[in-house]
């Protein structure tokens, strides 16, 4: 007989003082699954009845010698922090140094730090405890603006709800996008959660639609099935000249259907990865520098979707992606220039005269340089048009 597979063993160690909700979630997430890869076990410091902020006590009957056999420790937050016991801090660090994967929701991230497992390391937490945890762990990096960190073995996540953001991304690591997705729906909870965090999970949860999301989806399985992986996506949409398109279309293509397509990629680009926008000095500029008139919604729908893909910048940096702006002046050669010249051939003259324009050989030949020469955020790329620099 063939052997079972073995679940997955998640503790959720609730300590006195544990939020309700914080508690609820992982246990909701993880335990409540038949048929899932997990398998559920509750634990606390001294077995007994264990203080619940805003409900009544929890009975608990595991100690702590159940994070022995944890291959993942989640720490629910609590209420008002407080420095765990010494006894908790060395089973933390013990598992820790077994391998096994530490998550915290909410101020669960002080326990993680009081054990030393934040160290050195990128972290969150409610943002109405992001100073406090900097000021009394000033070895962690702390970024108050993301809804989780994904530091690989550790993951922390900010305040209460999104600790249903990162229970989901920890089930889309473990078991795939499809359970993923399929548990969000059992928790009646969105795949993916953006918000003024700017924080973007990636995004093949996206809900089915018709037309070109679904082709989308369909390039993106050939690209699987052919080679595994996509290490390099370069979006270079540039349209909104052509004659009678609506005066959305621009927007459309050079924004939302670039933004759409990064976000459903995702899963498919490896640590190392590369997401590359290929933008026009117009558009990189705008609105700060004049556009030709019949280029303006092109510029403006590239500024949008540039600003967007820059906002996905925390959650790609901890996928080890990186997003590069690949800024051009006008291309010789291009459709858009091309498009451009014949509307108002003085504008195209005008930059011929300042400069010589670069080519699209020339242009591709940057994009493979590893150590280009960067703006101010490191990691843009200029090409030709000296005049928009200066």
């Amino acid at each position: 007989m063939p052997t079972p597979l073995r679940l997955h063993q998640v503790a959720v160690l609730a300590l006195p003082g544990v939020l309700a909700l914080d508690f609820g979630i992982p246990v909701h997430a993880f335990g409540n699954w038949d048929g899932g890869p997990y398998a559920m076990t509750v634990c606390t410091e001294i077995p007994g009845p264990v203080p619940v902020e805003g409900a009544p006590a929890l009975l608990i009957e595991h100690g702590l010698e159940a994070l022995a056999d944890a291959d993942t420790i989640v720490v629910p937050g609590q209420a008002r922090p407080v420095p765990p016991s010494e006894q908790v801090r060395a089973a933390l660090a013990t598992a820790a140094a077994r391998g096994t994967r530490m998550v915290s929701i909410c101020t669960g991230a002080f326990v993680l730090a009081a054990a030393g497992l934040l160290d050195g390391r990128r972290a969150t937490t409610h943002w109405q405890q992001t100073a406090a945890l900097a000021r009394d762990y000033p070895a962690v990096t702390v970024d108050p603006d993301v809804l989780y960190v994904d530091e690989g073995s550790v993951l922390t996540s900010a305040g209460v709800a999104a600790g249903i953001d990162l229970c989901l991304h920890i089930i889309r690591i473990d078991a795939g996008a499809m359970a993923a997705n399929q548990r969000a729906r059992a928790l009646v909870a969105a795949p993916h959660r953006t918000g003024g965090q700017a924080q973007y999970i990636d995004g093949p949860a996206l809900p089915p639609r018709t037309g070109g999301l679904g082709e989308l989806r369909a390039m993106l399985e050939e690209v699987k099935r052919r080679f595994g992986r996509l290490d390099i996506l370069v979006l270079n949409a540039s349209g909104g000249m052509e004659r009678g398109v609506d005066p959305d279309y621009a927007m459309r293509l050079n924004c939302d259907a670039q933004v759409r397509l990064a976000r459903l990629a995702l899963l498919l680009i490896p640590p190392g990865g590369r997401i590359v926008f290929v933008t026009s000095h117009q558009a990189h500029f705008h609105p700060r520098k004049p556009v030709p008139a019949d280029y303006l919604p092109v510029a403006a729908g590239k500024r949008a979707g540039e600003n967007a893909l820059r906002q996905m910048r925390p959650t790609l940096e901890t996928m080890g992606i990186a997003l590069v702006v690949l800024s051009g002046d006008m291309i010789d050669g291009a459709i858009t220039v091309g498009l451009l010249e014949r509307r108002d051939p003085d504008a195209v003259a005008a930059r011929r005269a300042a400069a010589p324009l670069p080519t699209v050989f020339g242009v591709r030949q940057r994009n493979r340089c590893r150590h280009p020469r960067a703006d101010c955020d490191g990691q843009t790329i200029y090409v030709g048009g000296l005049g928009y620099l200066q």
